[in-house]
């Protein structure tokens, strides 16, 4: 049976809907925002994890992780952050 790309849509949107509002309704009480407050900056991360094939502490072949890195977008889609780790240059992961 063809779906037509619309309704293909439409019922994608919709689902993506129901489970965001059922999530909402989840919300533990100690983590959601109170009363009199309003959303100030929405973002979307979006980022990858590196591990590298290499020669391991063991000398032996393997997979040696490197670390996480990642963007931070608004609803818009432009990069309003970065998250990165590395010890090297900042001793600690962080957002910025």
């Amino acid at each position: 049976m063809a779906i037509p790309h619309l309704t293909r849509t439409t019922l994608a949107a919709t689902l993506i809907a129901s489970f965001s509002h059922a999530a909402l309704a989840e919300t533990p009480a100690e983590v959601q925002v109170p009363d009199g407050n309003s959303v100030a900056l929405e973002t979307v991360g979006i980022g990858t994890i590196t591990y590298m094939y290499e020669v391991n502490d063991d000398g032996d072949l393997g997979w040696v992780f490197k670390g996480p890195s990642a963007a931070l977008n608004d609803h818009d889609g432009t990069q309003v952050g970065s998250y990165i780790w590395s010890s090297r240059y900042l001793g600690s992961p962080g957002w910025f």
